[in-house]
Parts: C-alpha cells; structure tokens; sequence
C-alpha cells in the first residue's frame, strides 16, 4: 500500500487566507434575544462593520406557547443610534416588517458607522400576541452594540 500525501495548492492556500480575512473585516454576527410572556423577541446583527459600511440587523418577534401574532396591531420599531452612527429609518411601521405572518415579525434595521469605535444602537419594540379569549401588548427594548473600523 502506497501513501501519498497532498499539499494545498499555492492558489488554495491564498483563497483561504482572503476568505478568513473578508470574514473578519465584515465582523462576526452575534444574537441578542428576550423571553418575554408568550413570546421571544430578538435582534441578530453584525459585531463589527467598516467605517461608511451600512450593517444590517434583523429584529425578529416569535410567538410561543401556542400564542399568535395579533396582525391589527400597530407593530412599531423606533431606533435610536449615538452620533457615530447613521440609521436609515429611525421608525419602522408594520408595513415596514420584511416578514409578517401569525408566527413572526422580521424587521431590517439598517445602520452605517460613520466614525470608528463602539456604537451602542437600541431598538424600542412595542407588540401584541393573542390567543383565541386574551391578547397582551408588549413593549421591550432591544440593545447591542456595532464597532466602526478601519475609520479616524
């Protein structure tokens, strides 16, 4: 029995290194997330984001316990943003929502470090959840944090 035993090519081995490199300039994606009463509520966003880069975070609202989505609620987002950082919507209505069903709300939030360091962004989130004799409304803030690199 012959062993023989291959080397990455020259190619692969720089394709690597660029792909680990674009992967950690882009920053990594983290998740914050609430239990609240008969619902989970939570925002997935990047850790860190080039200077003039735009970011975008996904706010998510799920029903749980056998709870649905109430859809003539006035589902709103108000974001708030330090002066480092540039949102494009500083409120989000339902018609907003990239996803709305009796399941769950998805809402992109979109944001561009416009100076170097770490930016505190918090998302004010005000919601109702039903079941057949009982609807509860909800209001929870969201909070995470985005650092600017690369930037003076």
């Amino acid at each position: 029995m012959t062993w023989t035993r291959t080397m990455p090519s020259h190619a692969a081995l720089v394709a690597a290194a660029l792909f680990a490199t674009c992967a950690m300039a882009q920053g990594e994606y983290k998740t914050v997330k609430i239990d609240g009463d008969h619902y989970r509520a939570g925002v997935k966003f990047r850790t860190s984001v080039k200077v003039g880069e735009t970011a975008t975070a996904r706010l998510y609202i799920v029903a749980t316990d056998g709870w649905h989505i109430n859809e003539k609620f006035p589902y709103q987002v108000t974001v708030t943003a330090p002066d480092g950082v540039s949102v494009t919507a500083k409120t989000l209505k339902k018609a907003d929502a990239v996803t709305f069903s009796s399941s769950k709300v998805v809402f992109k939030i979109k944001a561009k470090p416009i100076a170097a360091g770490k930016h505190d962004i918090k998302a004010k989130v005000s919601l109702g959840v039903c079941k057949k004799e009982q609807c509860v409304l909800h209001t929870e803030t969201l909070s995470w944090t985005v650092e600017g690199t690369g930037g003076k």
